[in-house]
Order: C-alpha cells, then sequence, then structure tokens
C-alpha cells in the first residue's frame, strides 16, 4: 500500500473490513504495518536538521517498530484483548470500531511498556546518533526571561548577574576568536554557526533583559535606581554589541576561507598584539561591572582607547604599504575590515567603563 499516513491507511483498511473485504486479522496486520510507514515522515524531515531533530525522528521510528515486533510476536493475544475491550463480535458492521480500538490499544500498550525505560532509550538514541563537536553546548543556549518579583532589589540583582553572564559569554567569544584568527588553516560552516548561535542568544538576552530592566523601573524605586537602570541597559548594549562584532568578524573570516584568501605570517603576526590589546579592555571592563569606576580607572579605560585607536592606525597603515607593493588587495580590505571590528570591541569596552562612571 503506497500511502505512508497511518490515519489514511487506517480509513481505508475500515472501509474495506466494513464491506467484508478483507478479515479482522487482516487489517490489524496492515494496522500495524501503517505504524511503521507513517514514520518515513519524520525520517525525510530530519534529514539535514541538527542532531536533535534526527534523535526525535529515530525516536518515533524505533517507538513503532518495536512496538509492532512485540505485538506480532503476541498478535491473537492482542487481538482477544481489543474484542474483549470492544463492544460486540467482530463482524463487518463492528469492524470499523474494532480495528480503531487496535491502533488506539497499540499506541497506548507501546507507550506503557517503553515509559519505565525512557533514560535507557534516550541514552541509546545518543549513542546511535552522535552530536558533531560542541553542539550539545550550543543547544542549551535559550534564554528564559526572568520573573518579575515584587521587591524591586531582588529584581536588580537578578539583572545584574544576568549582565555578568552577558559579559562572560562576549570574553569566551573574543577568547575562542583570538585563537582561530592566528590560525591558517580554512573555515567551516559550524565554527561559524558557533558565534551565530551565541549571537542570536545574546541578542534575545538583550532585548529580555533590557525589557525586564524596564519592567524593574515602573516599580516603586528611588531616583537614583531609575537612573542607574538606564545605564545598566546601556552596559547591556555595549556587551551585546561585542558579541555581535566577534560574529562579524568570524563571518569576515569564514567568507575569506571560502574565497581562499588567507593571512600571511606578517598579518598574524600584527593581529596578535592587537587582539590581545583589546581583549585586556575587555577584561578590564567585565572586572568593572556591579560597582562605579574610579577616576584612575577611568583614566585607565582612556589609556587602553587610545592604544587601541593608535594600534588600529598603524595597522591599516601597513595594510596599505603592502598594497602599494602589490600585496592581494581583496585580502588587504579583508585584514583592514577585521581591524574596524575589533576596534569596536575596544570602542564598546571604553563605553562600558564611561557608563560605569556615571553609577551612582
Amino acid at each position: 500500500m503506497l500511502i505512508n499516513a497511518s490515519s489514511a491507511t487506517l480509513a481505508i483498511v475500515i472501509g474495506l473490513a466494513s464491506k467484508g473485504i478483507i478479515n479482522f486479522e487482516m487489517a490489524a496486520a496492515i494496522t500495524l504495518g501503517a505504524n511503521i510507514g507513517t514514520t518515513f515522515d519524520s525520517f525525510l524531515v530530519s534529514l539535514g536538521a541538527n542532531t536533535n531533530a534526527k534523535r526525535a525522528a529515530w525516536a518515533h521510528i524505533m517507538f513503532n517498530v518495536i512496538g509492532t515486533v512485540w505485538v506480532v510476536i503476541v498478535l491473537r493475544p492482542f487481538i482477544r484483548l481489543v474484542d474483549w475491550i470492544t463492544p460486540g463480535e467482530i463482524d463487518a458492521a463492528t469492524a470499523g470500531t474494532h480495528i480503531a480500538m487496535m491502533h488506539t490499544m497499540f499506541n497506548l500498550a507501546n507507550t506503557l511498556v517503553l515509559l519505565p525505560f525512557v533514560k535507557q532509550y534516550a541514552n541509546l538514541l545518543e549513542r546511535i546518533i552522535k552530536s558533531k563537536p560542541g553542539e550539545d553546548d550550543l543547544a542549551k543556549l535559550h534564554y528564559r526571561p526572568a520573573t518579575l518579583l515584587a521587591s524591586p532589589e531582588l529584581n536588580l540583582a537578578q539583572a545584574r548577574s544576568e549582565l555578568a553572564e552577558l559579559a562572560r559569554i562576549a570574553d569566551t567569544l573574543f577568547t575562542r576568536l583570538r585563537s582561530e584568527l592566528l590560525e591558517t588553516n580554512g573555515w567551516n560552516p559550524e565554527r561559524l554557526e558557533y558565534y551565530e548561535r551565541h549571537c542570536a542568544y545574546t541578542t534575545s538576552m538583550k532585548e529580555g533583559l533590557s525589557k525586564f530592566l524596564l519592567e524593574i523601573a515602573r516599580q516603586d524605586i528611588s531616583d537614583k535606581t531609575h537612573d542607574n537602570i538606564s545605564l545598566l541597559i546601556r552596559l547591556v548594549s555595549d556587551f551585546e554589541n561585542m558579541c555581535y562584532a566577534c560574529f562579524s568578524i568570524a563571518s569576515i573570516k569564514e567568507k575569506g576561507s571560502r574565497k581562499n584568501m588567507f593571512f600571511g605570517e606578517e598579518e598574524i603576526q600584527q593581529l596578535e598584539p592587537f587582539t590581545a590589546l583589546t581583549h585586556n579592555f575587555l577584561l578590564f571592563s567585565k572586572s568593572k561591572i556591579g560597582k562605579p569606576l574610579s577616576e584612575e580607572d577611568l583614566a585607565l579605560a582612556v589609556d587602553y582607547e587610545n592604544r587601541v585607536d593608535a594600534c588600529r592606525s598603524e595597522l591599516k597603515k601597513l595594510a596599505r604599504r603592502r598594497i602599494k607593493k602589490g600585496s592581494d588587495v581583496k585580502a588587504e580590505l579583508m585584514f583592514i575590515d577585521l581591524i574596524r571590528h575589533i576596534e569596536k570591541i575596544g570602542d564598546n569596552a571604553y563605553s562600558v567603563a564611561v557608563t560605569l562612571r556615571e553609577m551612582k
């Protein structure tokens, strides 16, 4: 039967049994086969999907296959059970009811049999369909907005905790990006997906946390706290911008890899101190979250900003000189674009420092 939808097959089987064309035992066998055929849809949908989608599809397939196997082994007792539960003798008039009950009992019995082994079932699927490197970590990236409590102080503590988590993600992304930027081998799409997923997560985090802070601002709070909430929203934006800059840099690197444009040893050696300086600036700003910035710390932030700007200008000059000497123009423009986005991280780090200085 060239139909893979069990509901459609069931309707046809009921019609045939009601007219006496097939008996109940044959109808039961076809119904069991339809339970396997219906899994083909989930198999097709899972092609090209992520690992968890493939696991879900195979969970459906194995559920129906395992259930069909054990029901076939005890088919006659199973049919007698269905007959006992369903009122009336099995004839053309009641065949449809018996077939529908048989289909229901199959799914109910199979669920009850496998329910105690859910963990083992999940572990089996994880062993059969293994995750790609880093995919399990990506799957955990789902932002859940905080619940607004009656106490503004507790809400602010939760908001600051989430801000610190956002800053940690920005640090993690740039730390990984620094090491990968210095590699001379090509990039694959999985690498870019890592940054893309984190970027999407931090964007949703920014939206949710900003909304949460605005809700706190409507509570009974002091003018000082109200002003600080506006500054916290600015900090959220700055750290999210750092994460987006990391994604932009990764996108440039991946695009260059696809076009076989790679940096030479000279460019890599020049990038390393610039990324190190920017990373130190990021770490400096991250370490100051939760407290107002002193005048001395602000002066240090200004010094970081000036050094980042000076380093950026020098690297751009070096790239232009290489172009004049006949270097690959597209590769050098990619190098300049990378520098520009790395500088943005430094600019956001400086903005964080200025904002913390304004905190009361």
